[in-house]
């Protein structure tokens, strides 16, 4: 796996600026600084890394870590907008984040 570290850099950057525009809308602290570490891991895998020798595993990751960061961004949102209590907030974050982590495995290992 090769990363390019001026499009890391470019996603935390970016994952700092959706906690912050988190943070701001009113979502507590933790939950805001949660949802931008997140961001900024899928958006690190969708922007900056890529599978050396193969070409086809580095698109179907970068596809399922930019549908992840989607998905991450509007059910946040939801959660933001529609009260939900903590425990619900942690357990869908940390669900995405394992499902996304068997995909990115398993789209790793295609040939």
């Amino acid at each position: 796996m090769k990363v390019n570290y001026v499009f890391l850099v470019l996603s935390l950057l970016t994952g700092i600026l959706i906690a912050f525009s988190f943070c701001a809308t009113g979502m507590d602290t933790l939950k805001g600084v949660l949802v931008g570490l997140l961001s900024a891991i899928y958006l690190s895998g969708a922007i900056a890394a890529s599978i050396v020798g193969n070409p086809r595993s580095t698109t179907l990751m970068r596809v399922s870590c930019t549908v992840f960061v989607l998905v991450m961004i509007i059910v946040n949102s939801l959660f933001n907008v529609f009260y939900a209590g903590n425990s619900l907030f942690f357990i869908v974050n940390l669900f995405l984040l394992i499902i996304s982590i068997f995909v990115v495995y398993g789209v790793s290992r295609v040939k």
